[in-house]
């Protein structure tokens, strides 16, 4: 596979693998692309912590322990005004 870089990109690989911490541009790109899936596939436990959110939220709702809209907004308004001014 070739990959196309721009010259920041080819004087920035060239650099890392100068400082020894690659040894080829094949490993600064597999590098970057691990991270890169890092930071946009969530996490197993994070999934999990928001599923388990979801399930509240949804209990919540079918116990009627809801509150309208236009009065979250107005309680969260309030917060934010305490906040800002204390």
């Amino acid at each position: 596979m070739n990959i196309d870089v721009n010259d920041e990109w080819r004087t920035f690989i060239n650099e890392q693998m100068n400082l020894g911490n690659y040894a080829s541009q094949g490993d600064v790109i597999v590098a970057a692309l691990s991270l890169m899936q890092k930071s946009e596939t969530p996490s197993k436990a994070y999934v999990a912590w928001l599923n388990q959110e979801i399930d509240r939220g949804l209990s919540d709702v079918h116990e009627g322990r809801v509150t309208e809209g236009a009065e979250s907004y107005q309680n969260m308004q309030g917060r934010m005004n305490d906040y800002n001014n204390a």
